[in-house]
C-alpha cells in the first residue's frame, strides 16, 4: 500500500534528478530532510518519518500542502550555479549537514546553525586538486578519528583532510568547581584501541594475559555461514576431531567464517581524567590525581542497531611518590544474541537485559602482580510476556565474590568455574518458580594464597529492590562455604506516592546467624505522601541485654543494688522539607510530629530543637537541648 503525503510545493513536483534537490539532515534530528538549494537560497522540508515531510499538520486535503518548507537564513551566495562539487555533509559532527563546496585547490565550508541558518564561509586553501570534469570527492571517516574527512581519490592514491581536526564538538573537556579543584578530560577514538589490541594479539608481540581481537569465534562452526559459502562438507566446517592437539584444532578452524562482533562505527571514548587542586598558584606543589583508560572488544548489535559498549575496559590510576600506579581491568556483558537466533531478526534476544553488566574485575600493579579478582553472578529474570508475546527480562546481581591475594607469599593458582548468568522465571503472583545456570564463567585464580569474600543478594523483587542480602565475610576459597559469622540485611520498600511512583525505604535492619539475636541497626522512616521527602527517622535497639547489681553495702557511701528495667531503646528525629533535622529525641518516638519546644516530652531523655534562618532555611540560627526529665527541663 503506497504512502500518501502532502505536496511539497505547488506546480512542478520535486525531482531527485534535479541537481538542486538533495537529501540531508538539516536540523540534526536524525531524519533525512528534502533540501532544495541554489545560489542565494536554501530551503528544506523536514523529514518526520513514515514518508511525511514538511512543517505543520501531518495530513492535508488532496492538492494542498505547498509552502511547508523552512527557509534558512544567510544562504551562501558563492555557490557554483551548476552546483558542481557542492555537497551536504556533517563535517563538524554536530548532527546537522553542512554545505561543502570543493574547488580546484580550495574547499569552502558553510556550517549549519541548527537548521535555521548558515555561518560565514570558511575557506581551506592548498587542498588537493579537484577538476570539475573528474568527480573524485568522497566523505568518510578514513583516519578513525570519529569525524568526517573529505577524501580526494584518484587512480594513484587517496588524500584527505579532516575539517574538525579529529575532535568532536560539544564534549566536556574541563570542570572548575569554584573551590580550587580543576578537572581536565581528554578523549580518544575507539579505533586507537582496536589497532592496539590487534597489534598486541599478533603472535610476535602478544604479551598480555588477555588477547582481544574484536571478533568472536563461535564454540563450533557457524553452520549457516558455512552453508551459504558452499563449504558445508569441507574440513573447516567440521568439528575438531577427538584427540587433536590445541594447535591442530586452531589450524583446522582457522578457515571458519566467523561473525564479527566489532563495531562498524567509531566511538569517542574518555582517554584520561586529571584533577588538580591548583596549589601551584600559591607557590606550593599541586596535588594531581590522574586516571587513564583503554577499551577492548567493542560490539555493535546490528539487528537492534545499537552500540552495546565494550567487552572490557582498563583503568590506570597514576600514583605519586607515596603511592604506586594501580591497574584494573573490568569485563562486561554485552547482551550478545545466542548463536541459535543470530540470523533471526524477529527472534527476541533473551540476553539484551545483560548489556553493560560487570562480571569480572582484576586489579594488579605495574609489575603485573595481581592484587585482587572480583566476579559476579547475574540473574536474568523473566518477568512476564507481553500481549504481543515479547518476553520482558530484568537483570540483577545475585552474588559477588572477591579474591584478595597474599602478594608476599606467592603460590601458583588454578581457576574456578562459577555461574555467570542464571536464568529465572516468575509465577503470575511474582514467586520464583525456576532457576537454571545458563552460562558459566571460568575465573583465573592468580595466586593460590587468597582470601575469598562473598556477598549474596538473596531476595530481589520484580522492581529491583534488594529485600535481603547476606554478607558472608571470608569463605572457603574453593567451595564458597561460610567459615565466619554471617550478617543478613533486610530492607522494606514503601510506595509513598503511587501516582508519582515514588518509592522509599520504610525500614531496614540487620541480623547475625545466631537464633534469638536482636536486630542490629534497626530503623524506620516516614515520608511525605506527596513529595516523598523524609519526615522522620526512628532507630530501635530491641531486647537489649539486662543487667542487675546486688550492691556493695547499705552503709553510707555504698553503691545501692539495682535491677535494670527491660525495655527497648528508641531514638527519633523529625525533618523539614529541605532535609534539615528539626528535633531529636533520645528515648522516645516523636511519631514524625514536631513537639512544642517550650514543653518537650518528658519521655525524652535528651531533646534537641534546631531553628534555621528564615530566609533560606539552610543555616542553623539556634539550638536548644533539654538534658533532664524534670519540669524545669534544664537547657
Amino acid at each position: 500500500m503506497p504512502y500518501e503525503s502532502c505536496l511539497l510545493q505547488g506546480g512542478t513536483p520535486i525531482d531527485f534528478d534535479d541537481p538542486e534537490v538533495r537529501l540531508g539532515d538539516m536540523n540534526g534530528d536524525g531524519l533525512q530532510d528534502i533540501v532544495q538549494m541554489r545560489r542565494g537560497r536554501v530551503i528544506y522540508w523536514p523529514g518526520r518519518g513514515e514518508g511525511v515531510w514538511g512543517t505543520g499538520s501531518r495530513s492535508c486535503a488532496r492538492g494542498e500542502g505547498a509552502g511547508r518548507y523552512i527557509e534558512m537564513a544567510s544562504p551562501p551566495t558563492e555557490l557554483s550555479p551548476e552546483l558542481d562539487n557542492v555537497f551536504l555533509s556533517d563535517v563538524n559532527m554536530d548532527g546537522a549537514s553542512d554545505l561543502v563546496q570543493v574547488r580546484f585547490r580550495e574547499v569552502d565550508v558553510w556550517f549549519n546553525r541548527a537548521g535555521e541558518g548558515w555561518t560565514r564561509r570558511t575557506i581551506a586553501r592548498g587542498t588537493p586538486a579537484a577538476p570539475g570534469f573528474a568527480p573524485r570527492i568522497r566523505f568518510a571517516d578514513i583516519d578513525g578519528s570519529s569525524t568526517t574527512d573529505i577524501i580526494w581519490g584518484t587512480g594513484g592514491g587517496w588524500q584527505y583532510i579532516d575539517p574538525a581536526g579529529g575532535q568532536r564538538p560539544r564534549l566536556l573537556i574541563g570542570v572548575d568547581n569554584g573551590l580550587g579543584a580543576d578537572t581536565t578530560i581528554t578523549y580518544g577514538s575507539s579505533a586507537e584501541d582496536y589497532l592496539a589490541d590487534l597489534e598486541e594479539a599478533s603472535g610476535a608481540s602478544a604479551s598480555g594475559v588477555d588477547r582481544f581481537t574484536w571478533t568472536h569465534r563461535p564454540d563450533g562452526p557457524d553452520q549457516r555461514l558455512c552453508d551459504r559459502a558452499g563449504i558445508e562438507t569441507s574440513a573447516e566446517c567440521q568439528a575438531c576431531p577427538a584427540g587433536a592437539t590445541a594447535s591442530e584444532c586452531d589450524a583446522l578452524v582457522a578457515g571458519w567464517l566467523t561473525r564479527s562482533s566489532g563495531s562498524p562505527v567509531i566511538s569517542n571514548v574518555v582517554r584520561g581524567v586529571s584533577t588538580t587542586d591548583r596549589f601551584d598558584v600559591l607557590g606550593r606543589t599541586a596535588q594531581v590525581t590522574e586516571s587513564r583508560f583503554a577499551y577492548h572488544d567493542g560490539y555493535y548489535e546490528g539487528i537492534e542497531q545499537e552500540f552495546r559498549g565494550f567487552g572490557a575496559a582498563d583503568a590506570v590510576t597514576v600514583g605519586d611518590w607515596n603511592n604506586p600506579d594501580v591497574y584494573s581491568r573490568t569485563h562486561f556483558l554485552q547482551g550478545r544474541r545466542p548463536h541459535s537466533i543470530a540470523d533471526d531478526r524477529l527472534a527476541h534476544n533473551p540476553y539484551e537485559a545483560l548489556k553493560g553488566r560487570e562480571v569480572r574485575t582484576e586489579v594488579f600493579d605495574e609489575a603485573g602482580v595481581f592484587l585482587s579478582t572480583s566476579f559476579a553472578t547475574i540473574t536474568n529474570r523473566l518477568l512476564y510476556s507481553g500481549l504481543n508475546g515479547v518476553p520482558v527480562y530484568y537483570a540483577f546481581v545475585n552474588e559477588t565474590n572477591e579474591l584478595r591475594y597474599d602478594t608476599t607469599n606467592f603460590s601458583a593458582g588454578t581457576s574456578m568455574t562459577v555461574p555467570a548468568i542464571v536464568g529465572q522465571s516468575l509465577s503470575a503472583s511474582g514467586v520464583v518458580t525456576g532457576t537454571v545456570t545458563e552460562e558459566s564463567l571460568v575465573v583465573p585464580v592468580r595466586n593460590g594464597n587468597a582470601a575469598r569474600i562473598k556477598t549474596t543478594f538473596d531476595s530481589v523483587d520484580a522492581l529491583g529492590h534488594v529485600l535481603q542480602q547476606t554478607a558472608y565475610g571470608s569463605v572457603d576459597p574453593a567451595s564458597g562455604a561460610a567459615i565466619d559469622e554471617t550478617f543478613t540485611s533486610y530492607t522494606t520498600p514503601e510506595l509513598t506516592n503511587p501516582a508519582a511512583w515514588i518509592w522509599r525505604t520504610a525500614r531496614s535492619y540487620m541480623r547475625g546467624d545466631d537464633a534469638g539475636e536482636p536486630n542490629f541497626g534497626d530503623g524506620s522512616s516516614t515520608y511525605d505522601p506527596v513529595t516523598g521527602d523524609l519526615l522522620s527517622a526512628t532507630q530501635f535497639v530491641t531486647s537489649p541485654a539486662s543487667f542487675s547489681f546486688g550492691g556493695e553495702t547499705t552503709a553510707e557511701g555504698g553503691a545501692l543494688a539495682f535491677t535494670q528495667v527491660d525495655q527497648n531503646m528508641v531514638a527519633s528525629t523529625v525533618y523539614d522539607a529541605w532535609g534539615n533535622a528539626l528535633q531529636s529525641c533520645a528515648g522516645h518516638d516523636l511519631g514524625g510530629t514536631e513537639a512544642d519546644p517550650t514543653n518537650p516530652p518528658t519521655a525524652c531523655l535528651r531533646f534537641g530543637n534546631v531553628v534555621y534562618d528564615t530566609q533560606f532555611a539552610q543555616l542553623a540560627a539556634s539550638e536548644h537541648l533539654a538534658i533532664d526529665r524534670t519540669s524545669t527541663r534544664a537547657q
